[in-house]
């Protein structure tokens, strides 16, 4: 009776860890090895959640957060709003960034020029399911205020 117990209850956790992965998006589609796409509506195609390797940016995370320091004009004004303003973008199998938006935003204000510099990154390095470069969903803090 123990046993059945145990088993019940670690049936009902994988479940609903399912369900907290599917309700991340549309609902997740496809699963292989360390690759997990879904079908993104707003992008209208599959997208991958997560890749081996995922994307990078050039240079990797330092050089990223240089990037978005030196070419986001809002923290140079010394504006008293701070915070931090996620964005979600689709890297693409080619590295560009589309789909660019704000996942949870600050001000009006923040949520423009983080818009702004995401917009303006290079192009990044993509990710790779089976050595095959794909269209990763990724999520990028950009800080405002005091770093």
């Amino acid at each position: 009776m123990n046993k059945f117990i145990c088993i019940l209850t670690l049936f009902f956790f994988s479940i609903h860890s399912i369900d907290l992965i599917a309700q991340h998006r549309d609902s997740v589609r496809y699963e292989h090895h360390t690759c997990i796409t879904t079908f993104d509506s707003l992008a209208g195609k599959e997208i991958y959640l997560i890749t081996d390797p995922m994307p990078e940016f050039p240079g990797g995370i330092q050089k990223m957060k240089y990037f978005i320091d030196e070419n986001i004009p809002w923290t140079k004004e010394g504006d008293p709003i701070t915070g931090i303003v996620f964005i979600s973008c689709i890297v693409e199998a080619d590295g560009t960034l589309t789909n660019v938006r704000v996942k949870k935003g600050i001000t009006e204000g923040t949520d423009r020029e983080a818009l702004y510099v995401i917009k303006q990154m290079p192009k990044w390095i993509p990710g790779k399911c089976e050595d095959k470069k794909v269209p990763v969903l990724i999520s990028i803090p950009v800080k405002f205020g005091l770093h």
